[in-house]
């Protein structure tokens, strides 16, 4: 089985990938913001999507994780995994095409290829499930890695495309708004998955693995409100501010400017909380 710095590793970066993959179906048209900006997403979320794979592929035992993922167990008994492997040779593939065309690739081929990403985050969940937890646990905890990876994805692309409009200022803000939006609502339901995962948790085995983090001063119950209070709530703040920046004023500047604040806050959230799941197997 991997470790638990690489099942941190596998989870954070296999979001941001399936997450900033799927969040380019929701960018402008490569017509208007042009070949560039896809080029550097492709870069971005192929660093990501690589970082992942790497874990899996360089694994002490494949044969573990596949046993306990949910679809690969069923597909193949010989190369590990084989849905989060698709998935990164897939992106390897894309991202390649968008640097050598000089027509990007469609949005909708992104939007499969995030699609595939998830499929790849739901296959891996389990790896992470404590013995014995309920059944409860397993379905918020497929929730919030769905949810985390597109606040992830969101709030990145959002940064990125705020930048774009430097260079075309006439690119409807459309676009921008819809990501941030996608950010906001996913941090949103973030919470509602987080707070259906722990309560089913303390109903089970690990009660007082629950109360020890939450309420007992350490480092743990450090990680856990740093997840929720700024990871969480900062970047609801952060998603509404910036959409009031954009809806009210129309400053993309002001704008890109929060959504640098919005990056570091969802990825120190996502960091804590993917320390916890990968060192406490708690789905948060």
């Amino acid at each position: 089985m991997i470790s638990q710095g690489q099942g941190m590793l596998l989870v954070f970066f296999l979001q941001l990938a399936a997450g900033g993959a799927f969040s380019l179906l929701l960018t402008p048209p490569a017509e208007r913001v042009g070949n560039n900006f896809y080029r550097m997403m492709a870069a971005t979320y192929l660093a990501a999507g690589l970082i992942a794979l790497s874990v899996i592929l360089f694994s002490a035992d494949r044969a573990a994780l596949l046993q306990k993922s949910l679809i690969s167990a069923k597909l193949t008994n010989e190369f590990g995994p084989i849905i989060p492997q698709a998935f990164g040779v897939l992106l390897i593939l894309i991202s390649i095409v968008s640097f050598i065309q000089t027509r990007t690739v469609k949005q909708w081929v992104w939007g499969i290829l995030g699609v595939v990403g998830i499929v790849s985050l739901l296959d891996l969940a389990p790896v992470f499930l404590a013995e014995g937890a309920p059944p409860a646990v397993a379905w918020f905890l497929a929730g919030g890695v769905l949810t985390s990876a597109l606040s992830l994805g969101g709030i990145l692309s959002a940064m990125m495309l705020g930048h774009w409009y430097l260079v075309t200022p006439t690119l409807s803000l459309k676009p921008l708004k819809t990501l941030v939006v996608l950010a906001g609502a996913s941090l949103l339901a973030q919470l509602v998955f987080l707070g259906g995962g722990l309560y089913a948790t303390s109903k089970g085995i690990d009660a007082d693995l629950v109360r020890l983090v939450v309420a007992k001063p350490g480092f743990d119950a450090l990680c856990f409100w740093i997840r929720v209070l700024v990871g969480i709530c900062g970047g609801v703040v952060v998603a509404i501010l910036t959409f009031r920046t954009l809806d009210k004023w129309r400053n993309t500047q002001a704008a890109t400017g929060l959504l640098y604040v919005g990056v570091i806050i969802v990825f120190i959230g996502e960091a804590t909380g993917r320390y916890l799941l990968a060192y406490k197997q708690l789905p948060i």
